[in-house]
């Protein structure tokens, strides 16, 4: 893209649509800045834009949207193509800081936050000159441009306050002290002068005291691994002068300044180094005195409950009679706080008065007041989740079973009324009536599938209420599972009930709800028991399109959808798309690259290994390990470590030890021994979950007892570590620590905002264990497995075990052989 007048006005015209509030008209234009953003010159005319645009609602618009490029697109990531091309990553750095500074805050705000994201991958070392020309605008006396770099500057070192100790972070406060430190206190000093002089000044004070308050943020940041020597040495001009702050008494402030004096002065208090700063008697008089006592009062409560009042009388005599008022909309407050008093004190009042205010409530849900039927759906949601003496829900269905046809018509009528055509609350109350009447909905099913299939084509034009779509969801999956729990056969009633709304909202790309629908659609698919049917096929080829996994929010989704297909078709799969397998494997390979989503990648690989026949994958095994090993090399963390461990032992399981042994030494001789002795031996205890370990056990043990290189090669000194290993994941607590430098991977490794996942809770399945009933008890399977290899090599496994193996494991492994009445020859 060439920077001419020409592409400026074009990309005007698209940012202008992606504000329409038409769909039809938003979304092209939003498809149209994506297919655009990797041509060349793209953010430098964004930039140009924020110049020449006389439109301010332009302006802010291309500022939001370069900052979101640069979230998406400027860390390189290893393995990937460049998405910024060198030339305009040097132009946008050359012009910036410039940019920002000469800005309105709305539009500065949006550049500060893109310069930190381009300084948290590029500065020190590819942006060395970013301080020097930040430091250079303190000279301008300029304070709209001040505040601008100490906004900047905040953004770029707050992280110092989370950082793990090491030389490179050293080096880097070391080069920012160098250049920031000094000017920072020349400016600290000055401000607070101009605070006296300006001491009459409301909209004076009010700019200058935003400065303080970032220039404190600077300082707390900057000091906050260790206190450097400059600040030592500067204590005094900083600690006078904050203690100025904490004791100045000028009606026209903000209170935010005095908060966050406070704020800071409980930060310092915490750091060990600045003991000395509180010792002296007189320091803590005047901090509790002219701190602490003037800034405390006694918190706000109600008394909610009161034991001279009886809660059931005065509900009985005083909130029922007006609730049993035939008209609902006559005195609405009145009818709203007797709701809520049901809310309230439903704890309190028997269930045999709750119970009469039930269809009281589902009478008021028809109430024109919002705040009435929205207080009723919610009375209503809160009764039905309330629990009995045994934790079953207090209301049964059979209890509430004389109300289902006008529950569910008030509720679908509430909809309609002005003001909650999205209300959460009655969405929510939907599928909590669901959820308790069960299979008491199916006789109505077909209407309600109807009303809620048109309530998500409507609200899927413009989704704005997430809670309300999260519950309708949730109500579509109810649907689904009590109905098909009784009818298997009736799945496909709802596949023909929401496929034309789940084709629209693909083919419109309807962000936010792309993830829900995968996950109903792996919910259906889960529930056929034969092969898949050919509407599922005809989806899959574009089920592997990248730009679906570029979307972080549709990844576990998309993968348990994946699942579903080869859980239901993997033969399907084989034999009419087996030049799709490639593609499969290609996420797999994806997933695993990434951090965050590693475990992703094996899930679906396991669900590869498991169900897929074993001819089709053959020519493929190979290059997985390949892949595998690479990340190990490259980037090993402890998750991906024990998704490793899984995976192995799955597939010693699916394919035999032996296969294992040998796929291993193919890539690298010796490499099992190296697996065994550096990844299975000391890494097995970090495993956790039932199954997870129940797969380790299994694999381990057909290792330990159906590779005949173990007993007869230099493998054979692992065997009793191995078996020690496999006692230790049976007996001892597992191992749960995670080295410090991995507990902000999903923080580094997430692209800026995407459209977050949100786990459907009545979609989810049930843990599925491949082991299954092959192996009940992996100890007794463990003891059985080893007196068969003693049966079939007397006198070697009772030797090895005695001499090698521990004192407590093998009174361990005695009690395992004694539970399967079985012993070692």
């Amino acid at each position: 893209m060439e920077l001419s007048d020409a592409n400026l006005q074009t990309l005007t015209e698209y940012l202008k649509k992606t504000l329409d509030p038409d769909p039809a008209i938003r979304r092209p234009a939003e498809k149209f800045l994506e297919s655009v953003e990797g041509n060349q010159n793209y953010p430098l005319l964004l930039l140009t834009l924020l110049e020449k645009s006389q439109d301010n609602v332009i302006k802010v618009c291309a500022s939001v949207t370069f900052k979101n490029y640069i979230k998406r697109n400027w860390r390189i990531v290893e393995d990937e193509p460049n998405k910024i091309c060198e030339a305009d990553r040097v132009a946008i750095k050359a012009n910036i800081v410039h940019l920002m500074l000469s800005s309105p805050e709305q539009i500065q705000k949006q550049l500060s936050d893109a310069i930190s994201i381009i300084g948290r991958e590029d500065f020190p070392q590819k942006w060395p000159d970013l301080l020097t020309e930040m430091v250079n605008r303190f000279q301008s006396g300029d304070f709209h441009v001040i505040n601008g770099v100490l906004r900047t500057a905040h953004s770029l070192f707050k992280r110092y306050r989370h950082e793990f100790k090491s030389n490179e972070l050293w080096t880097e406060i070391k080069l920012v002290l160098d250049a920031f430190a000094l000017p920072l206190t020349n400016l600290f000093k000055a401000t607070i002068e101009l605070c006296s002089t300006h001491a009459n000044d409301a909209s004076a004070l009010r700019i200058l005291f935003s400065s303080l308050i970032l220039i404190s943020k600077l300082f707390y940041s900057l000091n906050f691994q260790d206190l450097p020597e400059f600040f030592e040495d500067n204590m005094e001009t900083w600690m006078d002068n904050f203690h100025t702050l904490l004791t100045l008494d000028n009606k026209l402030l903000q209170t935010d300044l005095v908060s966050n004096a406070i704020q800071f002065l409980a930060s310092v208090c915490e750091r060990p180094h600045y003991k000395n700063l509180f010792e002296d008697q007189n320091t803590l008089t005047s901090i509790c005195e002219k701190v602490i006592v003037p800034n405390m009062e006694f918190r706000h409560g109600i008394t909610q409950a009161n034991e001279l009042v009886n809660l059931t009388e005065f509900f009985v005599n005083h909130i029922l009679p007006d609730l049993k008022s035939a008209n609902v909309n006559e005195f609405p407050v009145l009818k709203a706080d007797g709701i809520k008093y049901i809310m309230i004190f439903r704890n309190q009042v028997p269930k045999e008065h709750l119970i009469v205010s039930i269809p009281l409530l589902i009478n008021h849900l028809q109430a024109e007041s919002i705040v009435v039927h929205t207080y009723a759906a919610h009375a209503l949601e809160r009764l039905f989740t309330m629990r009995g003496p045994n934790n079953a829900t207090l209301f049964t269905a059979a209890e509430i079973a004389p109300f289902v046809e006008i529950l569910l018509t008030n509720l679908f009528k509430a909809l309609t009324l002005p003001g909650s055509s999205e209300n959460e609350y009655i969405m929510k109350a939907i599928m909590r009536s669901f959820s308790l009447l069960q299979e008491a909905i199916i006789p109505y099913i077909a209407t309600l599938i109807t009303q809620l299939t048109q309530k998500l084509l409507a609200v899927s034009k413009n989704p704005s209420k997430p809670h309300f779509n999260h519950y309708m969801f949730e109500a579509i999956c109810l649907s689904i599972r009590i109905t098909c729990k009784a009818n298997p056969a009736a799945v496909v009633n709802f596949e023909e009930a929401l496929f034309l709304a789940f084709t629209e909202i693909l083919q419109n790309d309807v962000q936010e709800f792309i993830p829900y629908v995968f996950q109903v659609m792996s919910l259906l698919l889960e529930t056929h028991k034969n092969d898949i049917p050919s509407s599922y096929m005809a989806l899959f080829p574009h089920l592997l399109q990248p730009v679906l996994w570029e979307r972080t929010g549709n990844i576990p989704a998309l993968v348990r959808l994946l699942q579903a297909f080869l859980e239901r078709g993997s033969n399907t799969i084989a034999s009419a798309a087996a030049d799709k397998i490639p593609g499969l494997l290609g996420v797999f390979q994806k997933l695993i690259a990434s951090k965050a989503n590693d475990h992703q990648g094996f899930y679906l690989l396991n669900s590869i290994i498991e169900h897929m026949p074993p001819e089709s994958v053959d020519q493929y095994r190979k290059q997985i390990f390949i892949l595998l090993f690479q990340r190990l090399q490259n980037s090993k963390t402890t998750k991906f470590i024990k998704s490793f461990l899984v995976f192995i032992n799955l597939y010693c399981i699916k394919y035999g030890a032996l296969a294992l042994q040998e796929i291993f030494d193919g890539i690298q001789p010796k490499m099992f021994g190296m697996v065994l002795e550096k990844i299975i031996i000391p890494e097995i205890q970090k495993v956790s979950g039932n199954v997870e370990k129940k797969i380790c056990a299994v694999g381990i043990t057909k290792l330990l007892t159906e590779c005949p290189p173990m007993m007869d090669t230099e493998y054979t000194k692992l065997w009793t570590p191995l078996l020690q290993s496999l006692i230790g994941l049976f007996e001892l607590p597992e191992d749960d620590t995670i080295p410090d430098e991995e507990h902000f991977i999903d923080i580094e490794d997430t692209p800026g905002y995407q459209t977050a996942f949100s786990q459907l809770a009545f979609a989810g399945k049930k843990e599925h264990d491949p082991v299954g009933q092959m192996v009940n008890n992996p100890k007794i399977h463990l003891a059985q497995s080893l007196h068969k290899l003693s049966t079939a090599c007397p006198g070697r496994v009772p030797s090895m075990v005695s001499t090698s193996l521990n004192a407590e494991a093998l009174q361990y492994l005695q009690g395992y052989l004694q539970a399967a009445s079985v012993t070692l020859l």
